[in-house]
């Protein structure tokens, strides 16, 4: 191979040669001189590439061609996107596979707007149901008696007073004291306002087992409600249909420090017997 490529590059260089004699014995005018020289020097430039490792120059080749649109093997005009597929030696999705793609989308661009459809659907649901039970409880609210009975189960237990570091109300009522039912309200307002930095204990003075506690805390009416200190010591009883803003006050107080000063007072069940006032009670043994 490269004996003939050497020996067509010594022709090539023969005609050269005999086409300049032949032009200038003819009297050629040099523009088709040149032209011809031209041609001839590409020629040989195609040859000696061919001679290096047979690769021709893109150079050469590669001007026309860039100026070219990519076709594919049909011959048909390619897109960008198709250009580029090519160019990953991917083939372009067909004409079914693009429809497809459609079908696709369209179902689930549906499936996106019923998804939608049913959570508003949900969301409205939801909020006219909350509404009708806010206007339910507001217009058939829960009986004072029950509600002061829910307050008692979920009483903390008589042995946290002077004991877990927390003040403590204690709240003496009866099923039968209308001023015990105007205040259950206010009453569990309170208890949701502070939670578990005050232990409330309602006790029920209609119940047997209620007396040792009558007795321990002097309640001579209802309802009667003990403001305790955090050491346990009995600071003064409310007595009545006792106002929010009266038991706010005098609890903050107690939550201020050991030892408080409360800012409303009333009875004092421990005038004869002071020594009585600190209340601690030792839990029952499980």
């Amino acid at each position: 191979m490269r004996l003939f490529i050497e020996a067509s590059s010594v022709v090539a260089v023969f005609v050269v040669t005999n086409n300049v004699c032949l032009c200038l014995g003819l009297g050629i005018g040099s523009g088709q001189l040149q032209g011809t020289v031209k041609y001839l020097a590409k020629s040989s430039h195609l040859l000696r590439s061919a001679n290096s490792d047979d690769v021709v120059d893109t150079d050469i080749l590669g001007k026309e061609s860039s100026s070219m649109d990519v076709t594919s093997k049909e011959g048909k005009k390619l897109t960008k996107q198709e250009e580029i597929m090519m160019l990953l030696n991917r083939e372009p999705a067909t004409g079914e596979e693009l429809e497809q793609r459609c079908i696709e989308c369209e179902l689930e661009q549906e499936r996106l707007q019923k998804e939608k459809k049913t959570n508003i659907g949900v969301a409205v649901l939801t909020f006219v149901a909350a509404v009708m039970s806010y206007f339910w409880q507001y217009f058939h609210p829960m009986p004072a008696v029950q509600l002061l009975a829910n307050m008692q189960r979920e009483s903390a237990p008589i042995s946290v007073i002077g004991s877990n570091g927390k003040p403590t109300v204690i709240d003496f009522w009866a099923s039968w004291c209308s001023n015990c039912k105007a205040e259950a309200p206010t009453m569990k307002q309170i208890e949701e306002l502070y939670g578990n930095r005050v232990n409330f204990i309602m006790v029920n003075a209609d119940q047997g087992d209620a007396w040792p506690l009558i007795e321990r805390f002097g309640v001579d009416a209802i309802p009667h409600m003990a403001m305790i200190s955090s050491s346990g010591i009995v600071e003064t009883a409310l007595i009545g249909e006792i106002p929010g803003a009266i038991l706010k006050a005098d609890i903050d107080a107690l939550l201020k420090e050991e030892d408080p000063t409360l800012p409303y007072v009333m009875y004092d069940a421990f005038h004869d017997r002071p020594e009585m006032r600190k209340i601690s009670f030792t839990p029952l043994p499980l």
